[in-house]
């Protein structure tokens, strides 16, 4: 199915005059308000719904501040001045948005699609997980809290693990076989939305802004398990120049594996193809292990004024960025 772009003064317009003919549609969420439940990237169905048949638990489409689409869950509906308002929020937010009445109300999710998985919200648990979270609202900021320790937990145990040299060994050997890498489509997005930052790459003004930009996606089994960007800034940009590599995340599970490797080395052919001369990333000064794989790579570190003033103002003189560099053609 093809895919069409377009800015708010034309989405809802479109989405008006499809629902009101009792159609459905579909769009593609950005942010990160409604995590876990929706994640930036994923296609949302929504169908039109009348105000009186909404419930706690429902996922609307509506006009939020500045006129922008918001897709949030209801957590309460009361009847005011003559009519139902509902009262909305975000899954990660703590904070409601306030009271949203029926005028700008466009329609209900009924259904998120995440790659090749469609989660149909009407469908046991998806329907009473949302109405329990809708439920718990007063209590968000304490679950949230607690949740997000106990992630961060978690992954401090198993980054300790991942630095044992016998288990790094381990992993690479294990993920030899399956793993993959490619210059992702666009039609990707989804299985890369979940890498903070990658998803704002496929809207209208990125899209025109990074035109010399490729995505590289490493897999395993036809699992996303890291990505970068690989940027090649004209004159235009200002001291960004040449070839540059972004972004560069491996989840969490799979680090360790030689993942990070295989996308640099990617990054490496495809600068070489198209006749870099040289190729740049910036790291923190404290990432050590990031920066002896860059080293074992060819990378060394380089300076460029204006860009590493600009890192001295940006950031903590503990931890700032660094500039390195490899000469494309040089082992």
């Amino acid at each position: 199915m093809r895919e069409i772009i377009l800015n708010k003064n034309d989405f809802f317009p479109l989405a008006t005059e499809v629902l009101a003919g009792d159609g459905m549609f579909t769009f593609r969420a950005l942010g990160y308000s409604m995590m876990p439940f929706i994640y930036s990237g994923d296609v949302l169905t929504v169908q039109p719904i009348g105000l009186d048949k909404l419930k706690a638990g429902h996922i609307v489409l509506f006009r939020g501040a500045m006129d922008n689409p918001v897709a949030h869950r209801v957590i309460s509906k009361t009847f005011l001045d003559g009519g139902f308002m509902v009262q909305t929020m975000g899954d990660a937010l703590f904070q409601p948005d306030g009271l949203v009445g029926g005028e700008k109300i466009l329609g209900r999710i009924i259904s998120v699609r995440r790659g090749h998985r469609v989660i149909c919200l009407d469908q046991w648990p998806h329907s009473f997980s949302g109405y329990l979270w809708a439920k718990l609202s007063p209590f968000r900021s304490y679950l949230l809290s607690t949740l997000n320790f106990s992630r961060q937990s978690l992954s401090s145990l198993l980054r300790m693990i991942q630095s044992l040299k016998m288990v790094r060994k381990g992993l690479k050997a294990l993920f030899a076989d399956s793993l993959t890498s490619h210059i992702a489509h666009i039609d990707e997005v989804s299985p890369l939305s979940c890498f903070k930052g990658f998803e704002s790459f496929f809207s209208h003004d990125e899209v025109d802004y990074y035109k010399n930009t490729y995505i590289l996606s490493a897999s395993l089994a036809d699992k996303v398990a890291g990505t970068l960007q690989l940027v090649n800034f004209d004159d235009e940009i200002g001291d960004y120049k040449g070839w540059w590599i972004w972004g560069m995340h491996v989840k969490g599970l799979y680090r360790g594996g030689g993942i990070g490797e295989e996308l640099l080395k990617k990054a490496i052919r495809q600068a070489e193809e198209e006749n870099a001369a040289a190729i740049k990333l910036s790291v923190y000064k404290n990432n050590r292990r990031a920066i002896a794989l860059y080293r074992k790579l060819g990378f060394e570190e380089t300076y460029i004024e204006a860009i590493n003033n600009q890192f001295k103002i940006e950031d903590s003189k503990e931890n700032n960025r660094i500039i390195m560099s490899k000469r494309i053609g040089f082992p």
